[in-house]
């Protein structure tokens, strides 16, 4: 039986990280765009409107809110009533391999960034979100339980630290 680790649970927060055309290596990574009302999108089409739906859970007390849509897995950071980014389930994808290897870096950033001294791991396959199911909610914290492809399960926490900072 072949074991399958989890090395790396990545936001694919592409827009806000830069303008340039850099793409991940392994051609894996969906495009990010902006969508119709000015946010960011990252991932699949969610076919929703950032404020749509009462059942999404909102974390945050300040300006800056996280919304999440619990059938959908999508995030939606607002400033006030202003979408500033989506974050579909699509952009949200779990770096894999067959083995870890102890001099091997597992840091996704040069993946994305392109960054020409860089190899991927041997055997690095991403995975994409394919249920989620909500664990646990609060006005300051939600935990969403994930399972990805393969039946891989994860864990989600999008947590206001502090007024407007959420991790």
């Amino acid at each position: 039986m072949k074991t399958v680790t989890t090395i790396a649970l990545f936001l694919l927060l592409l827009p806000a990280c830069g303008d340039d055309d850099n793409g991940a290596a392994d051609g894996g990574a969906p495009d990010a765009g902006t969508g119709d009302d000015g946010a960011a999108d990252t991932g699949a089409d969610s076919g929703g409107d950032a404020g749509a739906g009462d059942d999404r859970i909102r974390v945050g007390s300040g300006e800056f809110r996280v919304a999440i849509d619990p059938a959908t897995a999508e995030l939606t950071v607002t400033r006030g009533d202003a979408p500033l980014v989506r974050i579909a389930a699509g952009g949200i994808q779990l770096g894999t391999v067959a083995r870890i290897e102890d001099d091997v870096s597992y840091d996704p950033l040069p993946l994305v960034r392109g960054d020409p001294g860089y190899t991927p791991p041997l055997g690095l396959r991403w995975v994409e979100v394919k249920s989620s199911a909500v664990a646990e909610t609060s006005s300051t914290r939600a935990v969403l339980a994930l399972t990805f492809e393969r039946g891989i399960p994860a864990v989600l926490t999008v947590e206001e630290s502090a007024d407007g900072s959420f991790r």
